[in-house]
C-alpha cells in the first residue's frame, strides 16, 4: 500500500539554474574589466573546487547508500567579495555507521585538496610570470 520513496531523486533543472546562476554571480565579482571574461579566471576555480568538496559528500553517500541530494549552488551577486553563499548538499538520512560518516568528512577534504592543487598547477602553466631582477 505505502510504497517508500525511491532513493537519489533529482530535480536537476533546479540544479542546473543553480549553478549556472552562481556561475554568473562569481563570474560578475572576479571581472577587472567590462568584458565579462575576466571574471571566469576567478569564477571557474571557485566552482571546481566547491563542487569537488560537494561531490566528494555526494560520492561518499553513494558509496553507503545514504540518501542524499545533488549539490545545491547558492549565488549571491550581491556579495561583492565571493559573489556565492557555497554549496550544499542535503542529507535526507543518517549515515550507518560512525566510520561511514568520517569516510564521507575524510573524502571531502581530499577532493577539495586534489583540486585545489589542480588549480594552482593550472594556474602555473597558464599565468605569466614575472622575473626577479
Amino acid at each position: 500500500f505505502f510504497e517508500p520513496p525511491r532513493k537519489f531523486q533529482h530535480r536537476y533543472w533546479v540544479h542546473a539554474l543553480l549553478f549556472l546562476a552562481t556561475l554568473a554571480s562569481t563570474t560578475y565579482v572576479g571581472r577587472t574589466s567590462p568584458d565579462w571574461t575576466t571574471g571566469l579566471w576567478y569564477a571557474v576555480p571557485i566552482l571546481v573546487i566547491l563542487t569537488a568538496h560537494e561531490f566528494g559528500h555526494y560520492i561518499a553517500c553513494r558509496i553507503h547508500d545514504v540518501d542524499a541530494t545533488l549539490p545545491y549552488f547558492l549565488p549571491m551577486p550581491f556579495l561583492p567579495l565571493t559573489g556565492t553563499l557555497g554549496a550544499v548538499i542535503r542529507i535526507r538520512e543518517s549515515f550507518p555507521s560512525k566510520q561511514a560518516l568520517l569516510e564521507a568528512q575524510t573524502l571531502e577534504a581530499r577532493a577539495r585538496v586534489l583540486t585545489a592543487l589542480l588549480d594552482l598547477d593550472a594556474a602555473s602553466t597558464v599565468a605569466p610570470t614575472a622575473r626577479l631582477q
